[in-house]
């Protein structure tokens, strides 16, 4: 079990990393299109790990924590013009296929959530 949870962990590291990559490249990307203000990744991503109760039972039982797994990537996105929505799309899709060509990084463009903002707001 516990060389089990070694590469759980390590496997877990090794994606937050990725991500964090992924999200701050994204964000980058993000920022040069026009009617972007401001980009800041959030979520479980940007915050340091947190461990967890395993979701299979077995483990669970055992009582060994596990590190949370990340799932997407985050992106609050304050914008004072919507007709730059395809804009961001296409800066999101850009950011992923050039980590992708450049380190090997897969990041599909689905776990790249972005929630929009209004300017000078947090609505």
């Amino acid at each position: 079990i516990q060389k089990w949870v070694k590469a759980q962990r390590a496997d877990i590291i090794e994606t937050v990393v990725l991500q964090g990559r992924s999200g701050q490249r994204t964000k980058v990307e993000s920022i040069t299109v026009s009617g972007v203000e401001k980009v800041v990744l959030f979520g479980s991503v940007a915050q340091p790990l947190l461990e967890e109760k395993p979701r299979y039972r077995k483990y669970r039982r055992a009582g060994i924590p596990m590190l949370h797994e990340c799932k997407d990537i985050d992106l609050a996105v304050w914008v004072s013009d919507s007709g730059c929505l395809r804009a961001m799309q296409k800066a999101r899709s850009r950011a992923v296929n050039q980590l992708w060509q450049e380190h090997g990084i897969g990041v599909v463009h689905h776990q790249v959530d972005a929630l929009i903002m209004e300017p000078g707001s947090d609505r």
